[in-house]
Parts: C-alpha cells; sequence; structure tokens
C-alpha cells in the first residue's frame, strides 16, 4: 500500500515535429520551473519528437536507451530530485518502437513498448510492444505506464488484487475525440481503484489539433482532481491515505474474475 502521497505534475507541450532539441528544451525548461515538491513529471506521447510526416525516416529520429533524450532526462531527474515519464521512438535489433521511459534518481527505471498501434500511419511506422507495461514502484506506490491507443482496451490496462496503484497515461489523443479520451480515463480508474493521470500533448498534427486543459488527473472514484497552473502544466497529488481507506471501504477488486492475457 502506498504511505504517501505522490505530487504529480503532467506538462502538456506543443510539441515541434521532428525536432527534438527544441522540444528537449520546451521539456527542460518547464520541469525546471516546476514546485520543488513534485515527485513526478508525465509527458505527452513521443514527447521529444511528435507524430506525424516526418523530416526524415522515422528510423533515423530514433534512439536507444543510451541516446541522447534518455541522458537529458536522467540528469534532469537528478538534479531536480523526481521522476520523469514520457515517450520517444526507441530502435532494437532492426525494429523501431513507439515507446515510454520512466527514469528517477539519475537511472532508468522501466521501458515500455506500445502495444496498441493506432490503425493508420502509425501501424505502418512501429512495431507493436509484445509485454505488458513494468509496474514500477517509487516513493511507495506502484506505477502501471499506457500510451496513448492503449488507453481503449480494458483488458490490457486491468489491475489484479491492486497489484497496481496509478496508472501513468502518455499521449496524443486529438480533441475531437475528447469525451472517449476523458471518459475512458475515469472508466480506467473506477474499474481498478487507481489514480490515472493523463497527460495529452498540445498543438497539431497529422491526426488533428490539441487543446490546452486535456490533459486531467483522476482519483480512484473517477473524481477529477487535476488543478492548471497558468502555463498548461496541471499538478495533482495522490493521497495515499484516501486510497488506502477506499480500498477497504469498497472492495470489488476481490470478487474480480481471474484471467490470464496471451500475448
Amino acid at each position: 500500500m502506498p504511505e504517501q502521497n505522490l505530487h504529480v505534475a503532467l506538462l502538456p507541450i506543443d510539441i515541434k515535429l521532428g525536432s527534438k532539441e527544441h522540444n528537449l528544451k520546451a521539456i527542460s525548461d518547464r520541469i525546471l520551473d516546476l514546485p520543488n515538491s513534485t515527485d513526478v513529471v508525465l509527458l505527452p506521447e513521443l514527447s521529444n519528437i511528435g507524430f506525424g510526416k516526418y523530416p526524415a525516416p522515422a528510423s533515423s529520429l530514433a534512439e536507444s536507451t543510451e541516446g541522447d533524450t534518455i541522458a537529458q532526462m536522467k540528469c534532469l531527474s537528478e538534479e531536480c530530485n523526481l521522476a520523469i515519464c514520457g515517450g520517444f521512438i526507441r530502435k532494437e535489433d532492426g525494429k523501431i518502437f513507439n515507446s515510454c521511459f520512466f527514469v528517477a534518481d539519475g537511472e532508468l527505471k522501466a521501458i515500455y513498448d506500445k502495444r496498441h498501434l493506432f490503425p493508420g500511419p502509425e501501424s505502418k511506422i512501429f512495431t507493436p510492444g509484445c509485454s505488458l507495461p513494468p509496474i514500477i514502484e517509487y516513493k511507495t506506490w506502484k506505477l502501471r505506464p499506457s500510451i496513448c491507443y492503449d488507453l481503449r482496451f480494458p483488458v490490457w490496462n486491468r489491475a489484479q488484487g491492486n497489484n497496481f496503484d496509478a496508472m501513468l497515461l502518455i499521449a496524443n489523443w486529438p480533441h475531437s475525440r475528447y469525451y472517449a479520451w476523458r471518459h475512458l480515463s475515469i472508466a480506467r480508474a473506477i474499474e481498478n481503484q487507481i489514480y490515472v493521470a493523463s497527460c495529452n500533448r498540445e498543438g497539431e498534427d497529422v491526426y488533428g489539433s490539441y487543446q490546452r486543459g486535456d490533459s486531467l488527473i483522476f482519483n480512484d472514484l473517477g473524481n477529477e482532481i487535476s488543478s492548471p497552473l497558468s502555463n498548461g502544466t496541471v499538478i495533482g497529488t495522490f493521497d495515499a491515505t484516501a486510497l488506502n481507506d477506499n480500498r477497504k471501504t469498497l472492495q470489488p477488486w476481490r470478487a474480480a474474475d481471474n484471467f490470464t492475457l496471451n500475448l
């Protein structure tokens, strides 16, 4: 069970397509401007380069976990004493993945490769992941990443026996489908009795436009706990005592169906 509150910040930046240097500087500037109490920073999907018709082949924009993006995130996490979860194109064995990273204490703690690729350009570029998202233990919380289109698949995101406490969702989810975005985030929170932090981007890409205010945080009861700042950053607190008390009072997890997910 979580033993302390977790202060979370969502950074829905306007990503400049294919410009890693620009985007990493924007991320760095926003992180350095956060309150000192921040524990976890959540960035959008493909936060370092965005998604669309790249100025160069996507493979040329891909990195290993030893590349510039992870290296800079490690330095920021150590300097600011916080964890960072975001997205990048990862390359391995001649394949490229739409991946999520989690760094903390100056170290890479976890990688997750997106399983559910959106039909169209994305599914033609990336290789789908073949493993469940990792459960990351950080400051007594068990955190589980998810990426954009994954949100539509409840079995993929299903907690079993309270095996995780919060979902960290990074996304490029167009505002035209905001109703689904908001309500699916609420559903994942309620059905799993978890906190859900859903970080979208701002601006435009090949899929549409993205509005400030689309990044949201919900508690385990499905109530929104987002507090937007003037620059678009969204902050919220995962309340450990409230979560533990709610799980004792309301216990659907005890009656949940057991299942095996075959990959």
